[in-house]
C-alpha cells in the first residue's frame, strides 16, 4: 500500500478508521446481564442460602486469573487504592512514594487518605526510576503506590528489594496491566496489595469498577470491612471469622460495593483476556514494523522478563522543538488521529503539574522533558491491517512534511 500522506483539499485518500471506542462487549455478557436482572437479586449480599452471588463469583474467578489469594470487587480502582493505603495504615501527613507518571486518580487517592504525595521521575522507558526512587526513600516512607503507567512495567525485583530493605509497604496501581507479567508473575500480585481498574478502555470493562488483591488474611479482611460489609455479610468472603470479627469492630466501612449487575458485565469477559491480549500484541507490533522506520521516532525499549500487553503505543519525537511537536499532534488529529501528546493540554489529567490540589515537594524535570515529547495511541482490536498501515504511514507522513517544511 502507498503511503496515507498529507493531500490537498479535494484528493481522494483511504479515509483512516475512527479508533477512539474501546473493545466490543462480547454477546455472552448481555445474555450474563440479562440472566442476573430477571433474577432480580442486584445487590451483592442479597443472595439466597446455597447460592453465590455474581460479584462473589467475580472474585473467586478473578483470584484464580491473577493467582491472588483474595479479590475484592470494588468500585473503581481508585476506590481500590484508597482501600490500600488505609489498609497500610496510612496516616495524616505520611509520605507516599509515587512515580510522576500516571493517572490524577493515583495521587488523588493520596490526598483523600489525608497523605502526601512524593513523586519520582520516570526513566524514557516510562517506569519509575530506580534511582530517584532510593535518593526520595526517607525514614517516614509509609507507601510506595506504584503506577504500572500504560502497562509499562519497572524493575520489580529491585523495586520490592528497595521496599522490603526500608519497611515500605508495597501499592501496585495495575489499572493498565491486567495480563502484564513479571518473570511469569501477574503485576498486581508482586506487592503487598494490587489495584485494577474495570473503566471503558481497559482489556476487560464494566464502564467502572475495580478489583482489590492481596494474599494478607489481614489486609483482605480490613479490605472487605472498608468496601463496604457489615454484621455477617463478611461470611461470604471465605476469611477466618476471628480474623473479620476483630477488624469488624474497629474499622468503619465505606460503601465502595460493587453491584452484581457490574459484576455480570465482567464476569464473561475473563475468558477472553488472554485471546485479546495476543490480538493487541499483534496490532501493536505490526504498528511498530512501520514506525521504527522513522529516525525521528524513539519507541521503549521492553525488559525480557516483562510480558506485555500493547493495547496503546507511546513513543518520543526526537530533534522536534516544541512548536513542531505541537504541529504534528495538530495534523494527526486533523487526519483523524485520535493521539494525545502526554504532556500537552491544559486540563491534561496524567500531568504532575496540573495536579494543584497538593503542594509537591519535588519538581520532576526529566519527567516533564519525557512527557512534553511524547505522544500516546490506544490500539483498539477493531484496527485490521489496512488501518495498522494507514496509522502508520500517516504518523510517518506527518513527521516527513514537518521536517520537509524546515528544510
Amino acid at each position: 500500500m502507498s503511503p496515507h500522506k498529507l493531500v490537498k483539499p479535494g484528493e481522494k485518500k483511504t479515509p483512516l478508521k475512527d479508533l477512539s471506542h474501546s473493545n466490543h462487549i462480547p454477546p455472552s455478557v448481555k445474555e450474563n446481564v440479562l440472566k442476573v436482572l430477571d433474577a432480580g437479586s442486584l445487590y451483592r449480599y442479597d443472595v439466597a442460602d446455597g447460592k453465590t452471588s455474581e460479584v462473589s463469583l467475580l472474585e473467586k474467578e478473578f483470584a484464580y486469573y491473577v493467582k491472588a489469594k483474595y479479590a475484592i470487587a470494588v468500585s473503581s480502582c481508585s476506590a481500590a487504592m484508597y482501600m490500600a493505603l488505609k489498609c497500610a495504615n496510612v496516616q495524616p501527613n505520611d509520605k507516599v512514594l509515587m512515580p510522576a507518571f500516571t493517572f490524577t486518580a493515583v495521587p488523588s487517592a493520596i490526598v483523600h487518605a489525608n497523605a502526601i504525595p512524593v513523586l519520582v521521575e520516570i526513566t524514557e522507558d516510562y517506569v519509575i526510576d530506580i534511582d530517584d526512587l532510593r535518593k526520595k526513600i526517607h525514614p517516614d516512607t509509609k507507601v510506595l503506590l506504584l503506577s504500572h503507567m500504560r502497562g509499562h512495567v519497572g524493575d520489580m525485583d529491585k523495586i520490592v528489594e528497595i521496599c522490603k530493605e526500608n519497611n515500605v509497604f508495597l501499592i501496585e496501581d495495575a489499572a493498565h496491566s491486567l495480563g502484564v507479567l513479571w518473570n511469569g508473575k501477574q503485576t498486581g500480585t508482586i506487592g503487598k496489595v494490587g489495584c485494577y481498574s474495570l473503566q471503558d478502555y481497559k482489556i476487560i470493562k464494566s464502564g467502572e469498577g475495580g478489583m482489590f488483591v492481596t494474599d494478607d488474611d489481614v489486609v483482605a479482611a480490613k479490605a472487605i470491612i472498608y468496601a463496604g460489609s457489615y454484621e455477617t455479610y463478611w461470611s461470604t468472603h471465605l476469611l477466618k471469622p476471628e480474623i473479620m470479627e476483630e477488624y469488624q469492630k474497629i474499622i468503619p466501612t465505606f460503601n465502595f460495593r460493587m453491584s452484581n449487575v457490574t459484576a455480570a458485565i465482567v464476569r464473561p469477559q475473563l475468558a477472553f483476556i488472554d485471546e485479546r491480549i495476543k490480538q493487541h500484541n499483534q496490532i501493536y507490533f505490526n504498528l511498530v514494523h512501520i514506525l521504527s522506520k522513522s529516525k525521528y521516532i524513539k519507541l521503549p525499549k521492553h525488559d525480557s522478563r516483562v510480558s506485555k500487553v500493547f493495547d496503546s503505543i507511546q513513543f518520543r519525537l526526537l530533534g522536534f522543538k516544541t512548536q513542531e511537536i505541537e504541529l504534528f499532534e495538530t495534523l494527526c488529529n486533523q487526519e483523524g488521529l485520535p493521539i494525545q501528546l502526554l504532556g500537552g493540554k491544559k486540563f491534561n489529567a496524567r500531568c504532575f503539574w496540573n495536579w494543584h490540589y497538593f503542594k509537591n515537594i519535588y519538581e520532576c524535570p526529566r519527567t516533564r522533558e519525557i512527557l512534553n515529547s511524547s505522544f500516546d495511541m490506544r490500539l483498539p482490536l477493531s484496527m485490521k491491517k489496512e488501518d495498522i498501515e494507514n496509522v502508520g504511514n500517516t504518523v510517518t507522513g506527518i513527521i516527513d512534511h514537518i521536517c520537509a517544511q524546515n528544510k
